[in-house]
């Protein structure tokens, strides 16, 4: 597993994810096993951006721009936003998101 950048809180200082975050995500796959499954996946390429707005670390002030330029580009893809705001998905909902993504940006 990589973390990008290191000092981020995923990170728990360098030493990797929280146990309890691993648990949780193992236990949501358990509960629910069709997030592992191949057949989430829609047909077309999939584009998650991660939209930071509750945050001043790691925010990309120019998302809008982003947004345009990954769907001038990426035409024949579904693009996906991923936002804490107002608050992030449960983590079932998330973990569907970043498992059906090709690339994340």
């Amino acid at each position: 597993t990589v973390y990008f950048p290191p000092n981020n809180a995923c990170a728990n200082n360098r030493v990797g994810a929280h146990i309890f975050a691993i648990e949780e995500m193992h236990r949501a796959i358990a509960i629910h096993p069709s997030i592992s499954g191949l057949h989430l996946h829609t047909g077309s390429r999939v584009a998650l951006i991660v939209q930071r707005r509750r945050t001043n670390d790691r925010k990309v002030t120019n998302h809008a721009e982003v947004l345009d330029k990954v769907q001038d580009v990426l035409r024949d893809w579904s693009i996906v936003v991923f936002s804490d705001f107002p608050q992030p998905p449960e983590v079932l909902e998330t973990c569907q998101m970043f498992r059906r993504a090709d690339i994340i940006i």
